[in-house]
């Protein structure tokens, strides 16, 4: 095992685990966009509150991993 964090256990977990909640959205992204149409009534409007909520997702996960290698960071400089 190497130290290079594309190889880790962890890193590949998450990979695992990306490669799942793809597959799952693939399956459910028309569920979610049919039931947005009967709420809003309108099929543009739902395909733009789908994309949204992707987009809205992404942002929030890449805040999450940027704060978590930042702490990492920190805490190794702070705990040699």
């Amino acid at each position: 095992m190497t130290d290079r964090p594309d190889t880790s256990p962890r890193h590949q977990r998450e990979d695992e685990l990306d490669q799942r909640l793809a597959a799952l959205w693939r399956v459910e992204s028309p569920r979610v966009v049919a039931r947005l149409m009967r709420l809003v009534g309108r099929l543009d409007t739902a395909h733009f509150l789908r994309a949204a909520a992707i987009t809205q997702n992404s942002v929030a996960r890449n805040t999450m991993q940027r704060r978590a290698s930042q702490c990492a960071a920190l805490h190794a400089t702070s705990h040699p």
